[in-house]
């Protein structure tokens, strides 16, 4: 069978095959398939808004029908680029080997590899499909060597585009008087009526779904900086749970747990609840801030430790996702603390240097111990740091302890992070009061300054005379706050106040 578009080859199918009748009916049946995809994509049947500019398929198979079906069946893609800015998006390799109808049990062999730029992701899914009475059930394993995350995401490009969703407003115009007898005075404001909300779900989002599925990774890679490796555990789904059970692997080769168990109750008004554990060991939260804002330092340079529990309630899956919340908390290695300093470190040597001089030309020891005090904070060692932080209802992330400790330095605090609907975490809006307490030379320098209260707190540190509020981001922190109370001790110091 041919297909052409004028005198163009659209597609080329070659088949044979053989039927028996007897007992059992049997077809089988051979073959193999060649098509121009960019070509049968102009075709009027196509779907809409798929652009090639460049693909070739190739497909062999090999199939009989008889009380069991049984099919082999692979599948080539090359050459395959998109329309949209001639984006290349790799060569796919595709393989079936399936044994369908015995009893209701089907066993399935589903190779897939997509290679792009010396690149290969591969994904084997192997196990048994079981059918009854409209339910499915897979017991099985899915397992890869290598996927590289981006590659996969570019193949989006494959799926039909459709138009934009109009808006769940609707406008009209205020109804005129009933009464045409009367003279009225209508208002032309547009009345405005908001789309339900997504109504409680009586049945649960894995409905018709069961099973036990193994999951084996070797390597996944997110763009340039997250790897994630190892990757082992099991999900399981019954009528009334999906559970994600020991989850394990290694984030950028940090070790990380994860277990969860979603559960429903339809006599519940919020059938969803959700329950989860996560532990992350050595995570690299420098390399993280890094990679939000590659041009600066990173505001925090440790590697910590999370051990979290998270819960969650819900009348369907997007309530259940909006209002996780739980506990976290976290211990940190040693590390240095940017956030403190001026905006670079740059303006905080120059600044430092010029009050220092300007200071020893006064002789004010006290704006010299400004001048190495702001130094000293531009990056601020620490050897242990300790968070304990909590997301409510509200889904801000509460932190009610938070602790940078060093031999002659302690900066402790609370504060949030408020939420912010579709804004990464490290750059949402913050807010925390702050603490600054010194042993040694640097309660010397902030003695010095006029800096201190005279008082010591539990652990014997001097304590700060006044707290002050750290705003901003996680990556870009405003320390103005505390600035402003160091100029005004320097100033004074100046004046001999």
């Amino acid at each position: 069978l041919d297909v052409t578009d004028g005198t163009h080859p659209v597609l080329h199918l070659a088949a044979s095959g053989s039927a028996g009748l007897g007992a059992w009916h049997e077809i089988a049946a051979k073959g193999s398939l060649h098509v121009d995809l960019p070509a049968l994509m102009r075709q009027p049947a196509a779907p809409a808004g798929v652009a090639l500019s460049s693909g070739v398929l190739d497909s062999t198979f090999d199939a009989t029908l008889s009380n069991l079906i049984r099919a082999k069946a692979s599948l080539t893609i090359r050459k395959l680029v998109s329309a949209n800015e001639g984006q290349p998006l790799g060569d796919v390799d595709l393989g079936v080997d399936a044994s369908l109808g015995g009893g209701g049990a089907d066993r399935l062999h589903i190779p897939f590899k997509l290679t792009k730029a010396g690149r290969t992701s591969d994904v084997l899914v192997d196990g048994t499909l079981y059918r009854s009475k409209g339910a499915i059930g897979f017991d099985g394993t899915i397992t890869s060597s290598n996927l590289f995350v981006n590659d996969l995401k570019a193949l989006a490009a494959l799926a039909p585009q459709t138009s934009a969703t109009p808006s769940a407003d609707t406008t009209a115009e205020a109804p005129a008087s009933p009464d045409a007898g009367t003279a009225t005075t209508t208002s032309s404001a547009p009345i405005t009526t908001q789309a339900p909300a997504p109504a409680r779900d009586t049945h649960p989002f894995w409905a018709g779904a069961s099973g036990k599925v193994q999951v084996r990774f070797g390597k996944i890679t997110y763009g340039t900086n997250y790897v994630v490796s190892g990757i082992k555990g099991s999900a399981e789904a019954t009528p009334a749970r999906l559970a994600l059970d020991g989850l394990s692997g290694s984030l950028n080769g940090n070790p990380f747990q994860v277990g969860a168990n979603i559960t429903f109750t339809a006599s519940q008004p919020q059938p969803y609840t959700l329950a989860s554990n996560l532990k992350v060991t050595n995570f690299d939260v420098g390399a993280f801030l890094k990679a939000a804002d590659p041009d600066d330092p990173p505001q925090l340079e440790s590697k910590v430790s999370v051990n979290a529990a998270l819960q969650g309630q819900g009348a369907n899956l997007v309530a259940l996702a909006q209002s996780i919340r739980g506990s976290f908390d976290v211990n940190g290695s040693q590390g240095v603390l940017r956030a403190l300093g001026r905006k670079t470190g740059t303006a905080v040597n120059v600044v430092s240097t010029l009050v220092g001089l300007f200071g020893a030309a006064r002789g004010s020891q006290g704006t010299v111990a400004v001048a190495d005090l702001a130094q000293k904070l531009n990056e601020l060692p620490f050897d242990t740091f300790t968070l304990h932080a909590e997301r409510g209802a509200d889904l801000n992330l509460k932190v009610t302890k938070l602790e940078f400790l060093s031999p002659d330095t302690r900066v402790t605090g609370s504060g949030q992070i408020t939420y912010q609907a579709g804004v990464p975490i490290q750059n949402q809006q913050m807010t925390f009061t702050l603490q600054l307490a010194a042993k040694d030379q640097m309660a010397y320098l902030m003695n010095r300054a006029n800096l201190l209260s005279g008082q010591t707190d539990h652990k014997g540190y001097n304590t700060m005379s006044s707290t002050f509020t750290l705003s901003g981001t996680p990556v870009k922190p405003n320390s103005s706050d505390l600035w402003s109370i160091i100029g005004k001790a320097a100033i004074g110091s100046l004046l001999g106040q």
